[in-house]
């Protein structure tokens, strides 16, 4: 059954729309032309968006995908990218995509990610791709909606302590951008060239 999007709220850099009366929340990154790689105004928006569906007490279930059939999301985007982190419009590097990912652990809703690419949960044609999401999510729909807060609360349960990886990861993810080889990386990305790692010692 196909549904019928109504955008809820307007962005820049995302989409945020509604179904099946409200019940049913799509965030779209809407950056087709860089493979929708986010930069710190993504960020911003899809954090946001998600709010709105937590608060909203309309809104069941949450998709997360991708605009275009190329990409989910390839990413934070390069050609913003400082040497500690993402540079918005602030001038400040952040690295605030962990935000989302908590935000997104944290939601006492379910929240789907729709792949245009490559996918473990079950695999169909691009064309079938949202109808199959939708089927899920309504499917999740028909169950009681504190079940479904426990159930997810649960699953988190037993790998809670792996927040603290996140936050670490996330550190040395800022140690690594600030060094002269990630730099040397970045910089042959976004002048499309291979990149030189010759000069840097492979330590023992």
């Amino acid at each position: 059954m196909s549904a019928q999007w109504i955008t809820a709220k307007e962005y820049t850099d995302i989409k945020y729309e509604t179904t099946d009366n409200g019940s049913i929340a799509k965030i779209t990154i809407n950056r087709p032309h860089v493979r929708n790689a986010f930069r710190p105004l993504t960020v911003h928006e899809m954090l946001n968006a998600l709010n709105a569906a937590h608060e909203d007490p309309k809104v069941g279930v949450v998709i997360l995908t991708g605009e275009g059939p190329d990409a989910f999301c390839s990413g934070g985007d390069q050609k913003v990218r400082g040497n500690a982190g993402y540079i918005g419009e602030d001038g400040v590097p952040r690295l605030n995509i962990l935000d989302v990912q908590r935000t997104i652990r944290t939601m006492p809703k379910p929240v789907v990610a729709m792949v245009a690419g490559y996918a473990i949960n079950t695999v169909v044609p691009l064309e079938d791709l949202e109808e199959e999401t939708l089927s899920w999510c309504r499917q999740m729909l028909r169950h009681s909606p504190l079940a479904l807060r426990c159930l997810k609360a649960s699953l988190n349960a037993d790998c809670d302590g792996q927040m603290g990886l996140l936050d670490l990861a996330g550190n040395a993810t800022l140690l690594y951008y600030m060094s002269e080889e990630a730099k040397e990386g970045k910089n042959a990305f976004v002048e499309k060239r291979a990149p030189d790692f010759s000069k840097f010692p492979r330590l023992p």
